[in-house]
C-alpha cells in the first residue's frame, strides 16, 4: 500500500530553488543517521541516540562542552550524561532531532502531552528552539502525529518537519507494521500534519533532499528462518525496494522505483546526488538508477575479506570487511571510494584514541559513520556491563580526514554514561 492522502490543509511552500542553502536545507549525511553533527564556522554541535544532551566542540578551545549559557550550571551530575538536568540548557532530549535552521536551534522534546489523535493513549512531541548558545529556549508547538504513527525521527527542510514513523494496525484481523511520513508547515501554531507515504511492512523510511524534493527510500523484506532455535541463520525469500519523491512546492508525489529485486543484488542503501542522481549499494556492489532501473558501477572485492553491507554517504562509498569473521575495531578493513570507483582509502583505523580508555571494553560498537571526499565524521561506543540491566559506556566523536597519506586522525571529545 502506498498512499499520499490530503488529509490536512495544503502547507504553503518555500520558494523553489536548486542550490544548497546551508542556513534552510537538511544534511543528507545525518538526516537518517543514529546522531547528528552540525558543522559551523566556530566549531560543530553533536548529538546522538540514547544521549540526551546537545555538546559543542568549539574549534578553538579543542574542547566538547555542553550547549548551556547558565554559568553557575552543573550540566550533569558527576560527569554521568545519563543524568537528568533538565535545568541545563544542553538538555534537550532531542537525540536525532536538533537542526540548526535560519540561525535558531530547533529541537524535538520526546514527551508531549497526550496525543487528542489517539484519544491520548500515547504522548504527542513538542518543538523547541533556542539562540546557538543554548540560551533563550522557547516552545514553539505541540506535536500531535495521526494514530498507529509513531515518530522515530524528524528533519527540517526549508520550512518543513518531516517525521518518518513506525506504528502497527490491524489489517483483515491480522497485525502489520505500518511505516509512514507524515509533514507539517514549521510556521504553524499546531502541528498540522499530512501524510505524504503509507506503506505496510516496510520498515523504517528514510529520508534525502534534494532542492524542493523530498526523496524516501523503504524496502520490504519477507525472510524464512531456517534456524528456529536461535533464529541466526534464515533465506531471503523477496526483497522489494522502493523509492518515491514528494515535492513540496508542487505537493505531487510519485513512485520513483518499486521492483522485487533479484537474488544477489538486494540493495540496502542509496543516495541522492544535489543533480538527483540515485545510487544503490548491496553488500559488495555500487549500482547507480537509469530509466532501466540499476546498473551497476562496481565491486568491492578483496582476497580472505567478506564485507558487510555497503554505506553511502555524500559522494562516497563506505565499506567495511573481516578477515575470519575477525570485526574488532582495529582488524576491521575500511575501503572508502568514491562514486567513480576511485579509492579515498583502504586500510585498517588507528586504536591510539581508545588510550586511557578505562578498564577493558567489552565491545566497540559504531553508531554512526558519515562524510564526504574529505572525510567522515565516526561515532564509537565502549561497553561495560555492570549488573543486571545496568551499563556504563564512553561514547566517542572522531573526525577522521583523508590525505595523501592516509587518514588524519582527531578525537573531538566523548561523554560518559552510566545507568
Amino acid at each position: 500500500m502506498t498512499t499520499a492522502a490530503p488529509t490536512a490543509a495544503p502547507t504553503e511552500a518555500p520558494e523553489s530553488h536548486d542550490a544548497f542553502d546551508p542556513e534552510m536545507d537538511a544534511d543528507n549525511r545525518f538526516a537518517n543517521a543514529n546522531g547528528r553533527v552540525i558543522e559551523t564556522e566556530d566549531g560543530l554541535y553533536f548529538s546522538s541516540i540514547f544521549y540526551d544532551y546537545l555538546m559543542f566542540y568549539d574549534y578553538g578551545l579543542e574542547e566538547m562542552i555542553p550547549v548551556c549559557g547558565k554559568p553557575d550550571c552543573e550540566h550533569f551530575k558527576d560527569g554521568n550524561a545519563a543524568n537528568i538536568n533538565r535545568d541545563c540548557d544542553a538538555y534537550i532530549k532531542g537525540v536525532r532531532n536538533p537542526t540548526l535552521y535560519e540561525g535558531k536551534l530547533y529541537y524535538v522534546d520526546d514527551y508531549g502531552k497526550p496525543n487528542p489523535n489517539d484519544n491520548g493513549a500515547t504522548l504527542g512531541n513538542m518543538l523547541y528552539r533556542m539562540e546557538p548558545d543554548g540560551t533563550q529556549k522557547e516552545f514553539v508547538m505541540d506535536l500531535f502525529p495521526p494514530e498507529a504513527m509513531n515518530p522515530q525521527f524528524y528533519v527540517i527542510h526549508r520550512g518543513i518537519l518531516y517525521a518518518s514513523c513506525i506504528g502497527s494496525i490491524v489489517t483483515d484481523g491480522e497485525p502489520k507494521y505500518l511505516s509512514s511520513v507524515i509533514a507539517a508547515p514549521l510556521n504553524g501554531s499546531v502541528s498540522d500534519f499530512r501524510v505524504l507515504l503509507e506503506l505496510e511492512d516496510a520498515g523504517s523510511i528514510d529520508f534525502f533532499f534534494v532542492g524542493d524534493d523530498c526523496y524516501m527510500k523503504a524496502k520490504k523484506v519477507e525472510i524464512e528462518y531456517t534456524d528456529l532455535i536461535t533464529y541466526d541463520d534464515y533465506i531471503v525469500k523477496s526483497y522489494e525496494l522502493i523509492i518515491t519523491r514528494w515535492n513540496s512546492r508542487t505537493e505531487e508525489l510519485e513512485t520513483v522505483f518499486d521492483e522485487c529485486l533479484p537474488d544477489g543484488k538486494y540493495i540496502s542503501d542509496i543516495w541522492v546526488t544535489e543533480e538527483g542522481t540515485i545510487y544503490g549499494a548491496s553488500t559488495e556492489k555500487v549500482y547507480r538508477f537509469e530509466d532501466d532501473g540499476f546498473t551497476e558501477l562496481f565491486a568491492f572485492e578483496e582476497p580472505g575479506f567478506e564485507f558487510t553491507e555497503l554505506h553511502l554517504s555524500d559522494g562516497i562509498v563506505i565499506g567495511r570487511a573481516a578477515a575470519e569473521e575477525d570485526w574488532s575495531y582495529g582488524s576491521v578493513l575500511w575501503w572508502i571510494r568514491r562514486f567513480d570507483g576511485s579509492t579515498l582509502y583502504k586500510g585498517c583505523l588507528s586504536t591510539d584514541w581508545m588510550d586511557g580508555a578505562e578498564g577493558t571494553p567489552t565491545s566497540v560498537s559504531l553508531i554512526f559513520f558519515e562524510g564526504d571526499e574529505t572525510g567522515i565524521y565516526l561515532c564509537a561506543e565502549f561497553d561495560w556491563p555492570i549488573l543486571d540491566k545496568m551499563k556504563k559506556a564512553n561514547r566517542y566523536l572522531l573526525r577522521l580526514d583523508f590525505t595523501e597519506n592516509g587518514i588524519e586522525e582527531k578525537l573531538l571529545g566523548s561523554l560518559y554514561y552510566e545507568r
